[in-house]
């Protein structure tokens, strides 16, 4: 019973938080739908909304991270996957697929996970590839002197 409770709870706060984003045209959400850790919406216009647990890609994204804001899903938006991560000596090798052809992308970096992109500062600006592929090889990452760094990578 508690865990309905919670389900419900969720749903409901997703579709207040819907509901008080700005938006060019008022829309209303008018669907709810809760899974055991995650809910979808559509709005009065049409659209598709989703928050929570994406761990095994309950929410169509395939990212597999938690959302606790919901945000608009487009169909047939093509979303870049990091195929491999490997240290070759001191850099660090990140490969990817699924990009949109000729698509340009920027590699940004930050010792903070929890800044927001603004602070985020790119460090490299690249083009995916003619099939969507992309390498992305960050020099001199690997030194026990340096913080912790976390990378983004940020379609334009």
């Amino acid at each position: 019973m508690k865990t309905k409770l919670n389900l419900i709870r969720l749903a409901l706060l997703g579709a207040m938080l819907l509901s008080a984003l700005p938006s060019r045209a008022a829309t209303t959400v008018t669907k709810i739908a809760a899974g055991y850790e995650h809910s979808l919406f559509i709005k009065s216009d049409g659209s598709l909304w989703v928050m929570g647990y994406d761990g095994d890609g309950e929410l169509g994204v395939c990212l597999f991270i938690d959302y606790f804001i919901p945000f608009r899903i487009v169909a047939g938006a093509v979303v870049p996957v990091i195929t491999g991560i490997n240290l070759s000596g001191t850099n660090l090798v990140i490969n990817g697929s699924n990009g949109v052809s000729g698509g340009t992308y920027f590699t940004r970096m930050n010792t903070n996970l929890a800044n927001p992109l603004s602070q985020w500062p790119p460090i490299a600006t690249n083009v995916l590839g003619a099939n969507g592929n992309f390498t992305i090889t960050v020099t001199n990452t690997v030194n026990k002197n340096m913080p912790q760094r976390f990378y983004l990578l940020q379609l334009q």
